[in-house]
This record gives C-alpha cells, structure tokens and sequence, in this order.
C-alpha cells in the first residue's frame, strides 16, 4: 500500500465531502450554511492542487491514467469557483448578505461540487485502472 496515494486520494474525497457538505443544506437560510466550512474546503481543494501538479510533475509519480490534464484542469476549476465564492461573501457581508449574492455562492459551491465529482471519478479511474494494469 502506498501511503502517498492514500493521503492523495483522501484529500480529494475530503474535498468532495466537504464541498457537499456546505452544498447541501437550505441555501435560502444563511445560517445552516458556514463560512468556516466553506474557507476549509477551498483550502482543502487547493492542497489537491498543489499535489496534483507535484505528481504530475515528477516523472516517476505521474497518474496512470491519461486524464492527467483533465484532472489539473477540473482541480484548478473547483479552487477558482470556491476562491470565488469566498470573494463574494466577503464583499456582500461587508452591505449585508442579501438572498441574490447568497444564490451567487451557492452557485459557485454547486459548480465547484460538480468538478470535485469529475475530479474523483477520474482518481478511481485511475486507481482501478492501476490495480488491473498490475495484476495481470
């Protein structure tokens, strides 16, 4: 078992999870939605950044699967849209939340929760992928 991989893949699912998790909720109603949660899964997805461009980066660690860049790309997509959404909180806290700015975030949440799916669907590819490449 390689510990690298498992922490790799644990960031991206905790990614998932955690972009779900402030996702999922009644959006209409600001106080079942944290901006804790929200600050921690942009950090988390931008740590899956950072450790995606180092693997592919390293010659010896690179994915096996050929969506390399289409992982990159779907990682950097989820950090900008959550980034963003950080963005307009602040500004719109700054005159008040309003109901409009709050669907602007959660928009950018929902479309950052769609990448971080693409983006751990292509991590399982690559591990069953993987695992059938070496056993045969």
């Amino acid at each position: 078992m390689d510990l690298s991989k498992v922490g790799y893949s644990f960031l991206i699912i905790l990614a998932l999870t955690l972009d779900f998790g402030f996702f999922w909720g009644e959006y209409n109603k600001l106080a079942n939605n944290n901006f804790l949660l929200l600050l921690t899964a942009a950090f988390v997805n931008t740590l899956c950044v950072y450790f995606i461009f180092q693997r592919n980066t390293k010659p010896k660690e690179k994915f096996s699967f050929k969506g390399r860049e289409i992982l990159f790309a779907t990682s950097l997509v989820t950090s900008l849209q959550l980034w963003l959404a950080i963005v307009v909180w602040i500004i719109s806290a700054d005159f008040e939340l309003t109901e409009p700015s709050f669907d602007r975030i959660i928009s950018l949440s929902g479309g950052a929760l769609l990448a971080n799916v693409i983006t751990t669907c292509i991590v399982v590819l690559d591990a069953l992928f993987h695992n059938e490449s070496t056993s045969m």
